[in-house]
């Protein structure tokens, strides 16, 4: 900002779908599932670029078969630690780690694809509510 240097908000998944569905990524073409660890035993759930989800790991199952996920190459933190459940429901997890994980490049590609905005138009998502109560609420 500081700079004058224009800036975009990028969300993380749409940075790993973007490297996986690069020339040479693992599902060029083809569709992606971002499976991200959202801590408390959740996971935050993204097909395709569409709006993230907040899902108790436990319910990943229910969650695949509602959102009719198969086929498709799933990426991200929580794919490599629910690997054996993506892949019996037909979803491909690469072995690769660097597809699990956004990198500068996976980032200067998404950003340079998108239109250019003012600081107040970067904003945060939030899929979930926050943590936080006030105080006369706690008891």
């Amino acid at each position: 900002l500081a700079t004058g240097a224009a800036i975009v908000g990028l969300p993380t998944p749409a940075a790993l779908v973007a490297a996986a569905t690069a020339p040479g990524g693992p599902a060029a073409g083809g569709r992606v599932l971002v499976v991200q660890d959202a801590r408390r035993r959740e996971l935050f759930l993204t097909l395709d670029g569409d709006a993230p989800q907040v899902i108790p790991a436990a319910d990943l199952d229910a969650a695949l078969a509602a959102l009719s996920a198969a086929p498709a190459v799933a990426v991200g933190d929580g794919a490599i630690t629910h690997r054996d459940q993506l892949e019996a429901a037909g979803i491909e997890v690469p072995a690769d780690p660097r597809w699990h994980a956004v990198d500068g490049l996976a980032l200067a590609r998404s950003g340079a694809a998108m239109p250019v905005g003012s600081p107040a138009d970067v904003r945060p998502v939030y899929v979930r509510g926050a943590d936080a109560i006030p105080t006369s609420q706690r008891r």
